[in-house]
């Protein structure tokens, strides 16, 4: 959303469809299949969620940071919008034949699968194809050029580079940020509920968590990955401003503890 304040206009998918199928990403084993209704319903959660996230950056954050002249926007969009009316032989004569077996082969994604003894269906298998044409719709309707995910998206992401290249030879770009961690290192989620050090799930949504509750989990966090990670990824201030803060608020840690 900040990047808006550059007047970026900038998309938010959900993957309403692409959830179905289950991204094959770092893990071992398929995800536990769910019912076509309660996909739907995660999806719908998801979406006015967003929203609701959206409305109170522009209406809160926004106003704060006395910014001035015109500003991008932030569009929720759900990808079972467009793949829903996409047939077989659609993707199979317009999309497959810019792919080549070889480099899905190689997807990181599929050698963990493959080294841990476990199978792989079709439908993992075709995961980076169909989020590639995710890229591809938002490319031709909507003028997006660049993709922006977590760094273990990389394989996903240059699916949908190469698709656009190949079928429009054109160049888009995609931009990969760190993940959120715990300090034993796994992947803060609803996918990893629990890790070594305690930390459970971190949910945005008020139906969830509530605000109050959101407050202390967030108090009570570690230090450690208060300084090294969170403050320096999701906030707005620069490197030397972080600095100093941390600086401080080691000097009064001190204090207190003197």
């Amino acid at each position: 959303m900040y990047v808006s304040h550059f007047k970026f206009y900038n998309f938010l998918k959900v993957g309403g469809s692409t959830s179905i199928l289950g991204d094959p990403t770092g893990r071992t084993k398929k995800r536990e299949y769910q019912s076509l209704e309660q996909y739907a319903s995660n999806s719908s959660l998801i979406e006015h969620n967003l929203n609701q996230i959206i409305h109170n950056y522009w209406t809160q954050i926004v106003p704060a940071l006395s910014i001035s002249g015109k500003l991008g926007s932030v569009n929720v969009v759900n990808n079972s919008d467009w793949l829903t009316h996409k047939s077989v032989v659609d993707v199979s004569c317009k999309v497959l034949p810019h792919f080549k077996l070889s480099e899905l082969l190689e997807k990181e994604s599929v050698k963990i699968r493959m080294e841990s003894g476990n199978t792989m269906d079709l439908g993992e298998f075709f995961y980076p194809i169909v989020q590639a044409i995710d890229f591809l719709y938002l490319h031709e309707r909507f003028n997006c050029y660049m993709q922006v995910g977590g760094h273990d998206q990389i394989g996903n992401i240059t699916c949908g580079l190469n698709l656009i290249y190949r079928k429009l030879g054109r160049r888009a770009f995609g931009l990969t940020v760190p993940l959120l961690t715990t300090p034993d290192g796994q992947k803060l989620g609803k996918s990893v509920p629990n890790s070594e050090c305690g930390m459970d799930t971190i949910w945005l949504m008020s139906e969830k968590l509530k605000p109050y509750n959101f407050y202390q989990k967030i108090l009570n966090l570690p230090d450690s990955i208060i300084s090294d990670k969170l403050v320096r990824q999701l906030t707005f201030f620069g490197p030397e401003e972080i600095d100093q803060l941390l600086t401080n608020h080691k000097v009064k840690n001190l204090h207190f503890h003197l």
